[in-house]
């Protein structure tokens, strides 16, 4: 029997086209790992029920979207600290990062220093098969997925792989990426999934209307000890992509994810 309990952003539409974004289609595909139990149903932020059963909140900038009463966290966080909460966590037994634990405490959230996002814990799950073809991986935001002239420069660049975040399988993303040396996104989670794997990763945006939504990237960065860099490089047509080599890539993450995974609340 499956679980119903799990609250992700799913695979939502607009404007006719379906929306799927890899780190947020990870939510149960790794919670199904985590648990021996498949999801049976999509509890869909904002549609989730709600009963009393606990709901889990794990991979994604979604604490701002709470409707639950019964909610627990591990492993997700704040958009930005600035926004409101509908509704605070029930439990919190693991969140992304110091400064999503910081805003929490400030609300009187009794919130435990156990950090991380659940996607670092990937390689204990799934081992890639594949070799490295690339020396640059890039990875862009799915709500600005567009080809500008610094993407048209190198699209077809034999040392360049441009990586799909929304691709549907997750374990074909995971490939992608591993088949690179670095990889540049503008998507969290194209550099949670690098660093997971030990490939050196950097922000970057590929056009001005980016995403330039600092706070999830530095509550990531400062759970994992990786230098902070502010603003996130805005690539044109005129930055060199072997310019960017190698000062940039120069870093090691630092992180108990033993104990983010013994604090899960669902693990078998």
């Amino acid at each position: 029997m499956g679980h119903n309990n799990l609250v992700w952003w799913g695979a939502g539409s607009e404007n006719g086209n379906k929306i799927w974004n890899w780190g947020d289609q990870l939510n149960p595909w790794l919670y199904s790992k985590i648990s021996g139990v498949p999801i049976s149903k999509i509890n869909r932020i904002g549609l989730e029920d709600k009963t009393s059963t606990p709901k889990y909140y794990v991979i994604g900038s979604i604490l701002n979207h709470i409707y639950s009463p019964n909610a627990e966290v591990w492993g997700s966080g704040l958009e930005d600290s600035k926004y409101q909460i509908p509704t605070l966590p029930s439990k919190l037994n693991a969140v992304r990062g110091p400064l999503t634990r910081k805003a929490l405490i400030a609300l009187g959230c009794d919130c435990p220093e156990i950090y991380g996002d659940p996607a670092l814990l990937l390689p204990k799950y799934y081992t890639p098969n594949v070799k490295k073809e690339y020396k640059y991986g890039i990875v862009q935001h799915f709500l600005h997925k567009q080809e500008t002239a610094w993407i048209s420069k190198y699209k077809n660049n034999p040392t360049v792989n441009i990586i799909d975040i929304q691709n549907p399988s997750i374990t074909g993303f995971i490939d992608e990426i591993n088949k690179c040396e670095i990889i540049l996104s503008s998507a969290l989670h194209g550099i949670i999934c690098g660093d997971a794997y030990g490939i050196p990763s950097y922000h970057v945006n590929f056009s001005p209307d980016g995403d330039f939504n600092w706070f999830k990237f530095y509550d990531y960065y400062t759970s994992v000890g990786r230098p902070l860099t502010k603003p996130p490089l805005l690539l044109d047509k005129n930055i060199d992509i072997e310019d960017l080599w190698p000062p940039l890539y120069n870093y090691s993450i630092n992180i108990d994810l033993d104990k983010l995974l013994k604090a899960c609340p669902f693990k078998v």
